[in-house]
């Protein structure tokens, strides 16, 4: 709550989006709803270890509409924007890959 309070856009930084990370992903945005000012949330799902664009678009899409309620859309290739309910803020995911990689090239 204090972080929520304090900042004016919160991060989290993903490798797996796993169960964890998906909670605390929950937590925040809930925390949100019940705050008077909205801020904005970006989740960026680090997928540097994948170089193949193809794998790396797979990676991505892993974590992407099937898991939220709320899916609003695709802004780009590793980009989509959701929110979990009604009253909560929208999510921002952004997918970025290791540089001089072919998914690096392509995505970032």
């Amino acid at each position: 709550r204090i972080v929520w309070g304090l900042a004016q856009k919160v991060f989290l930084v993903v490798n797996h989006f796993t169960r964890v990370e998906q909670e605390y992903l929950a937590m925040l945005t809930n925390t949100a709803s019940l705050a008077t000012e909205q801020k904005e949330v970006v989740v960026v799902n680090n997928i540097r270890s994948v170089t193949s664009a193809a794998d790396a678009k797979k990676v991505f899409d892993s974590h992407a509409p099937a898991h939220h309620a709320g899916f609003f859309g695709h802004q780009g290739e590793l980009m989509f924007t959701c929110s979990s309910k009604e009253g909560a803020p929208q999510v921002q995911h952004i997918g970025i890959c290791e540089e001089g990689t072919e998914a690096g090239s392509r995505f970032n």
